[in-house]
């Protein structure tokens, strides 16, 4: 039985979506909230293998800002563009 804030027409949707995209009975269709703040944890989780791994982020505003703070959990990170405007601020 879906989750009570599930209706049926959407229940009905998602089958007919799995069954005409054809995915293989050994895959797992996983249907996640998060939108982009979810992808924040997840760009250096999938693309850095070990917490010496380095990113560069070009830092522009508050979203780049927090993207940076989840991305230093996983791994080293520069702040390219925001080390550049500061130097130009001040």
């Amino acid at each position: 039985m879906p989750p009570f804030h599930v209706g049926v027409g959407f229940v009905v949707l998602i089958m007919c979506m799995l069954i005409f995209s054809q995915i293989p009975p050994n895959y797992k269709v996983l249907f996640l909230q998060g939108g982009g703040t979810g992808q924040f944890a997840a760009v250096p989780l999938n693309l850095c293998s070990s917490s010496d791994d380095v990113a560069d982020y070009i830092v522009t505003g508050s979203w780049s800002s927090t993207s940076v703070q989840e991305a230093e959990k996983y791994c080293k990170v520069n702040r390219e563009f925001y080390q550049k405007l500061q130097s130009i601020l001040v």
